[in-house]
């Protein structure tokens, strides 16, 4: 299931089955866990030479040829130093397989999982050796290196996360995904790692469910509502560079419409509060582009919510277009109570003054706002002027 826009996300309820197939990470649990240590303790129990050769995942060697190997050598080392000629004098191993098995055992990452088997107390020496075979002491793998090169610790660790796959493949609920996040997460390092794993480690790793019909549903009907949030989520949600939230709220407010957003030029655009230039270029950009038109119109077909036309716009009221910031201590209404008030009368808030602003409403203790406006010479009033401009607007409404 892949999303490749924004758009594709509300194309979702058609693909509810698909959605169901999806996975997500929750944590196994502490009962869950205890479950798998028990388990992996008694698979180490059961364990045969057998199974250790089958779990190295050696090329071409699988349970009928791990008994054979293992019946014929009798120790991991001996096979582990095994030359050519004495591996084809196992029933089933032609020229080619011992060539693959000597290979598999030369191979510094693979020598180091056979060191640690070893070191683990697995089954590594059981059984009788074949008659044919010289008894060899295995020198090669003392030799093994302790540390390995940046490449051949990625080498080691699939051979490793293969051998953690293979021996615990027999126990119920700890499959090959929960096997291999056990080695990618740094809690099995070495094949006695996995015995040594404890029901609190354990507990926290995360495995993956599917969503389900309930989960899908959800996802559905939240996008669903979605359609309903403000402009300013929308713009913020196209993605558009350099828009963050701020950005998108102040297009949203001062357009109204996601269409006069798109048909905006850059000197419009650049009108806007706090809109610099290369915001102004990069939004008049996006909605050149053919593809994000298309995009546009396809969340349009779903619904989504583009704004509508403010009637300031067509009929502006008195405070339409101008733009106030705000500093110190109102006296008869709270700062976001007079946000909203100049809001509904068309006008405009910011947080800094700038030569763009028209009005500094000055409360009790003001800051270094007020000195910046004078600066600036931009109108200072008070809290009693701003309400006589709210009620000349109420008036003339």
């Amino acid at each position: 299931l892949q999303l490749r826009d924004i758009a594709d996300l509300y194309a979702l309820k058609d693909r509810r089955r698909e959605l169901a197939e999806l996975e997500k990470d929750v944590e196994l649990g502490e009962e869950k866990a205890a479950e798998l240590v028990q388990a992996i303790a008694e698979s180490k129990r059961g364990m045969t030479l057998a199974h250790v050769l089958k779990s190295l995942g050696i090329p071409g060697v699988g349970p009928q040829r791990a008994a054979a190997l293992a019946s014929a050598f009798g120790t991991l080392e001996r096979l582990a130093d095994a030359e050519p000629n004495d591996l084809r004098l196992v029933e089933g191993i032609d020229r080619r397989d011992a060539e693959s098995i000597r290979t598999f055992f030369a191979d510094p990452p693979n020598r180091r999982l056979v060191d640690l088997v070893l070191q683990a107390g697995l089954p590594a020496g059981s059984g009788t050796s074949h008659s044919d075979v010289p008894d060899r002491l295995p020198g090669r793998l003392r030799q093994a290196p302790s540390l390995l090169l940046t490449d051949e610790e990625e080498v080691f660790k699939k051979a490793l996360r293969r051998f953690v796959q293979g021996s615990v493949s027999s126990v119920k609920g700890l499959g090959n995904v929960l096997a291999s996040k056990l080695v990618d997460r740094g809690l099995v390092r070495s094949p006695a790692d996995l015995y040594r794993m404890t029901e609190p480690q354990l507990a926290r790793v995360p495995i993956p469910i599917k969503l389900g019909a309930k989960s899908v549903e959800r996802v559905v009907n939240g996008l669903q509502d979605s359609k309903h949030l403000p402009l300013r989520r929308l713009v913020y949600g196209l993605g558009i560079r350099h828009v963050g939230e701020r950005a998108a709220e102040l297009l949203a407010e001062h357009f109204q419409t996601l269409d006069d957003i798109a048909g905006g030029s850059i000197e419009e655009l650049q009108n806007v509060e706090e809109i610099g230039p290369g915001i102004a270029e990069s939004v008049h950009a996006f909605f050149r582009s053919e593809r994000n038109m298309q995009v546009v119109q396809r969340l349009r077909d779903h619904k989504l919510n583009f704004g509508q036309p403010s009637q300031t716009r067509s009929q502006p009221a008195p405070l339409a277009g101008k733009v106030f910031v705000l500093t110190g201590t109102l006296s008869s209404m709270t700062r976001e109570e007079a946000s909203g008030r100049i809001k509904t009368a068309g006008g405009k808030l910011t947080g800094s003054v700038s030569c763009k602003t028209d009005y500094l409403v000055a409360g009790e203790n003001p800051g270094s706002k007020l000195q910046k406006a004078r600066q600036l010479e931009v109108e200072v009033i008070d809290e009693t002027g701003l309400i006589e401009m709210l009620s000349l607007q109420i008036s003339a409404g």
